[in-house]
């Protein structure tokens, strides 16, 4: 399966409706993206919070009405990359998106969402908008923690949902000790990261501190590790139907081994490489 990362964050200016047209366009199975909501609620698509990086505004979204938010600063730079930038001029759809207008112009796409700030009146919104366009069974969704995954579930729990760190962090544990099999799986997606050497040193540049640097060496440490060893738990949660995605993946050496792995999607921010990737395994489905 191809999932464009942001639309595709190399491609065109993320999260934008430029990015998703293109991603569409060149036939990618899933748009992946994060919303927050405006102070006059109004769900938008953009992946941050905070609008410093996007915007370069020491503020966040829900501060502003979807009609007063700024501007994206001319350069912008790119997660997930070392000292890559994105010029913001070069973007024909220069504003943040309106989620509705997501779940209106791509209505025979996956749509992988991330609720940035998972409350229960900006998840109530979410689902509304899902309901209204007949969506349950074309987006999965969900929080990164524990407590914004509960809060979703509790929203609709028809709607599928992707792993949060904390229950990933539990099925490696069951996983080692054998006691998978036995345990209840209720999430429908397991998303986590391949390590890269790109991935390692866009985090240690990040850091700001010497022991910010040592967090990042033992986390990445442990990616590689779990990667290592992931082949059968991927093959063990195919057989149960949980859709297995590794992110953020961009040349064919990082694609191979997520193929290797047996994953069933690679999340890009290059859309036209992977796209030609897994033509050449004669697994591109264009939906």
């Amino acid at each position: 399966m191809h999932s464009a990362h942001r639309g595709g964050a190399r491609d065109n200016l993320e999260n934008t409706i430029q990015a998703f047209d293109y991603a569409v366009k060149e036939g990618t199975n899933c748009l992946e993206m994060d919303v927050c909501m405006t102070k006059d609620k109004k769900i938008v698509v953009i992946h941050d919070s905070s609008l410093i990086r996007m915007c370069g505004l020491e503020a966040n979204v829900e501060d502003f009405n979807y009609d007063e938010l700024p501007q994206f600063q001319e350069k912008i730079q790119l997660d997930f990359a070392v000292n890559k930038f994105m010029e913001s001029s070069k973007s024909t759809t220069k504003y943040i998106p309106l989620f509705e207008d997501v779940l209106k112009n791509y209505p025979n796409t996956l749509l992988n969402v991330e609720i940035k700030t998972p409350r229960p009146d900006v998840n109530f919104l979410v689902n509304e908008l899902i309901l209204k366009y007949k969506r349950e069974k074309s987006v999965i969704w969900g929080n990164k923690y524990q407590k914004g995954n509960d809060l979703v579930k509790q929203a609709n729990p028809n709607i599928p949902r992707f792993f949060c760190q904390e229950r990933i962090i539990k099925l490696y544990i069951w996983y080692m000790l054998g006691l998978l099999p036995f345990i209840d799986i209720e999430e429908d997606s397991f998303q986590v990261p391949l390590y890269t050497q790109e991935l390692y040193q866009w985090k240690m540049d990040s850091a700001t501190s010497v022991f910010q640097k040592f967090q990042v060496q033992i986390f990445y440490k442990m990616i590689w590790f779990l990667n290592f060893i992931s082949r059968p738990l991927f093959h063990h949660l195919s057989k149960r139907g949980v859709l297995v995605v590794l992110w953020v993946l961009n040349n064919e050496k990082e694609f191979e081994r997520a193929y290797k792995l047996g994953a069933h999607g690679i999340m890009t921010d290059n859309n036209l490489p992977l796209k030609k990737f897994l033509q050449s395994k004669q697994m591109f489905i264009r939906d």
